[in-house]
């Protein structure tokens, strides 16, 4: 049927003046140069990484059952292995059907399924009927388009599922209701028996459907670090839906949290109710929970989060460009660094519900939170005049000022002699004290702001600022909560970030699935990406640890697991380390070298630089080279270049930022 259904939408069709239908949906639509036989005989290439010797066949015999969605290449069935996969190199025999029956061939009967065959290995409850069309008596199953080999989910159903209601047409919204309440604090007598009673007892049923992984990018590779480290350190899992909340033995917190996140929407004046228009869409929302911490670790704060799912936005209608305003901390280290050797002050803020203060060009329309519905009016949408959290275009609108070329988060007033770094909405000033509070009263005077007075935390990093002018930056309160969550607080400490004595080879496929499952009972990936983020932060004597280690993170044993342990120990003996930057008058100093074959597995090179300023590191990179160097001088080039890439950006940020520097 699917294949059916692919080879109609690219036959003309009269309803369009003879026009192909895929043709009007997309460019490639009208080739026909990929279709093929159905049900033919196919031969796939089988991968060189796929074959154990050299004489093995170079392809498989398959036979042609459909296109793919979503990919290029021709879905094979493998006879032989009775699975399904998506190849793009194939050949084909279309006149050769091995999967045709006749009155007179019974080797068909072999790779056919049949409806009680099935039944029997995967018992379903099926209705009983007096006849049963012919054509359902031999079947061939049907399975996801990936890119993998894949087999039969031979996993029990679940039957723990309820019958959806019957869907109207009428009005019906253009998104889920996730509670229809009036006032907030009439939440929990009004939510439904049967919610309350799942909330209370709440059951998951198995997904049964995996997404596509996304490269993630570079750009941004230090605040997935940061989010995933959030969320690991987590004392207690913060509350995910409304029904959390309400079974929170923190419930009153929470809601007074919504309160003040819904007064905040209020006062800003960011919807006005309407009518929805014919044909508009309307985006749905969700609430976002999180307590925020201090700079020593204490929870001091509730914080409730109304965002739109703005991943549902159509690109060119619904916005033209998207900006998020999240500093580099490498960035946050310079500031430090020209801070210190120009005497100057840091200080910070934190923007009241920042995205609130951007005025939206485009019409976009959000149902209404649970919270506010007015009572009467709950037909109605919310048309929206500002900005909200969750917009992709939030974070652009926001800010009107002209910022660094170098580093798009960082703001600088020459006149002014002040520097700001911008991350979402806490800014980080570098300035003298009269432009400080300048500043900080001509923000006020636009925005709903707090002072925070003199830097103390960022990002999971501590500030300090000595009396000779100084100032340090670490990240021991993190560092704790690291050896606490991994249980190694009572651990021996280690000398070094890893044994020299030791070198760890990549497992083999074969090795693999035989420990694979006592694999996951290990903590590996989290505390990688934990150990990540503090190299990333402040510790650059962890680099070629972490990142050495972390190339073991899709199949490890217990020796690499003792091998990060052995990382977590070193970090015991060492948690109170801190980068100080302090007035040398000295240029920027830049040191590069290389590993020749360092990787025993590959026997691939790692480059390292540093970068000193101020009398402190403020860029490191321990790397693994993509190609294999022939001999140490080129190893130690590629290091130069990976390095000189780095200087030219620092220059050029500097430049920008502080000329006389």
């Amino acid at each position: 049927m699917a294949t059916a259904a692919y080879l109609h939408n690219k036959h003309p069709s009269m309803a369009i003046d003879g026009d192909i239908p895929e043709g009007r949906w997309s460019r490639s639509g009208s080739k026909t140069d990929h279709l093929r036989v159905f049900g033919g005989k196919a031969w796939s290439h089988v991968r060189s990484h796929s074959r154990r010797r050299k004489l093995d066949p170079k392809a498989t015999e398959c036979v042609f059952v459909r296109y793919p969605t979503g990919v290029k290449g021709y879905k094979l069935y493998d006879m032989k292995k009775k699975h399904f996969f998506v190849r793009r190199d194939v050949i084909f025999e279309e006149n050769v059907f091995p999967l045709k029956l006749s009155k007179c061939d019974n080797s068909a009967q072999e790779v056919t399924l049949k409806i009680e065959d099935f039944q029997s290995k995967y018992p379903l409850d099926l209705p009983e009927t007096e006849a049963r069309d012919s054509s359902l008596d031999h079947i061939t199953p049907e399975v996801n388009d990936l890119d993998e080999t894949e087999r039969l989910n031979t996993d029990p159903i679940d039957r723990n599922f309820k019958r959806c209601p019957d869907i109207q047409l009428g009005n019906t919204p253009d998104y889920e209701d996730e509670g229809s309440v009036t006032e907030i604090q009439d939440i929990v007598n009004n939510l439904d028996p049967e919610v309350e009673a799942e909330a209370r007892n709440p059951t998951h049923g198995s997904e049964r459907c995996e997404k596509r992984k996304t490269k993630i990018p570079k750009h941004f590779e230090d605040f997935y670090l940061y989010d995933a480290q959030e969320i690991q350190q987590s004392e207690e899992k913060d509350p995910v839906t409304l029904k959390d909340v309400l079974k929170s033995p923190e419930a009153d917190m929470w809601l007074k949290a919504m309160e003040e996140e819904i007064q905040n929407l209020t006062q800003a004046q960011t919807w006005e109710l309407t009518t929805k228009p014919q044909g508009a869409k309307v985006i749905p929302f969700r609430w976002l929970f999180r307590k925020k911490k201090d700079e020593i670790g204490n929870r001091v704060k509730f914080k409730a989060r109304l965002v739109t799912k703005g991943y549902l936005q159509i690109p060119g209608v619904d916005f033209q460009d998207t900006f998020s305003a999240v500093i580099k901390l490498k960035s946050i280290r310079l500031l430090l660094a020209v801070a210190a050797e120009k005497n100057l002050e840091v200080h910070q803020m934190d923007v009241t519900a920042a995205y609130l203060n951007g005025i939206l060009k485009e019409d976009i329309y959000m149902a209404q939170p649970e919270g506010c519905i007015e009572k009467g009016k709950e037909h109605l949408v919310c048309h929206l005049k500002k900005s909200i959290y969750g917009l992709r275009q939030s974070g652009l609108i926001q800010y009107g000022l002209k910022r660094s070329s170098a580093e798009p988060c960082i703001y600088f007033c020459h006149e002014k002699n002040i520097i700001i770094g911008v991350y979402v909405d806490n800014l980080l000033i570098v300035g003298n004290m009269p432009e400080i509070n300048e500043f900080k009263g001509s923000i006020k005077k636009r925005f709903s702001v707090k002072d925070l007075g003199p830097a103390s935390q960022i990002l999971s990093m501590q500030i300090c600022k000595e009396e000779n002018g100084s100032y340090t930056l670490d990240q021991i309160v993190y560092v704790l909560e690291i050896l606490e969550t991994f249980k190694m607080t009572e651990a021996k400490c280690a000398s070094t970030p890893l044994d020299p004595s030791i070198k760890y080879k990549k497992v083999h496929e074969q090795q693999w699935e035989e420990i694979k499952e006592n694999s996951k009972e290990i903590p590996y990936r989290q505390a990688i990406g934990s150990l990540l983020y503090l190299t990333c932060g402040t510790r650059p004597d962890m680099a070629y640890s972490s990142t050495y280690m972390s190339q073991f993170n899709e199949k490890h044993t217990e020796e690499h697991w003792r091998g990060v342990k052995h990382i977590l120990r070193y970090l015991k003996g060492t948690q109170h380390r801190k980068l100080r930057f302090q007035k040398t008058g000295e240029p920027l100093q830049v040191y590069s070298d290389a590993d020749w074959g360092g990787d025993r597995t590959d026997r691939k090179s790692y480059s390292g630089y540093i970068m000193l300023l101020a009398g402190a590191l403020i860029s490191w990179s321990s790397k693994k080279q993509s190609t294999t160097a022939l001999s140490s001088t080129e190893a130690a080039y590629v290091a130069m270049c990976h390095a000189a890439k780095e200087i030219l950006w620092i220059k050029n940020l500097i430049k920008e930022i502080c000329s006389e520097l």
